[in-house]
């Protein structure tokens, strides 16, 4: 049984609507979504270091849907029509993407790469609907996945 067997194999965590997460309606990593801002303002080599060093300790807000007793993640296309994971910085940037979710999981940045590497999807989208965000490509999250910082864009 691999890792997302294990991971999706129990009860669904806990909905957006019920703002268990964030009952202020407002963004919980401020840090985080000033890296993406500065990133995208000023994409220098110190910049880029920092916005990985911090996605690498995130934890993402994961939506899935029950299937049978199995969770099954959320993706999308890119335009290539490969598989891409999708995921969140927090609640208030789910319901940007899809206002009613299903449910979602939070899980660690690292459980997070390990599905996505061992799942096939081509690349990874944080906060697909803004207000920031970013993609990783495949060779991106091996990097992060094994501590390295990856070669900027």
């Amino acid at each position: 049984m691999g890792l997302f067997d294990r991971l999706f194999a129990r009860k669904p965590g806990p909905t957006v609507g019920g703002n268990i997460w964030n009952p202020r309606d407002r963004l919980l990593d401020e840090e985080l979504h000033c890296a993406f801002e500065n990133t995208m303002r000023e994409a220098t080599v110190e910049n880029w270091n920092r916005l990985y060093a911090l996605l690498s300790k995130s934890t993402y807000c994961v939506l899935s849907s029950d299937n049978d007793g199995r969770f099954k993640i959320t993706a999308t296309q890119n335009e290539r029509g490969e598989l891409v994971m999708v995921t969140f910085s927090d609640p208030t940037t789910i319901k940007r993407w899809v206002p009613d979710p299903p449910g979602f999981m939070a899980m660690t940045s690292q459980n997070v790469f390990q599905i996505m590497l061992e799942n096939g999807f081509a690349e990874l989208s944080i906060n697909p609907a803004g207000p920031v965000g970013c993609k990783l490509s495949r060779a991106e999250v091996e990097c992060l996945s094994r501590g390295e910082m990856p070669v900027q864009p």
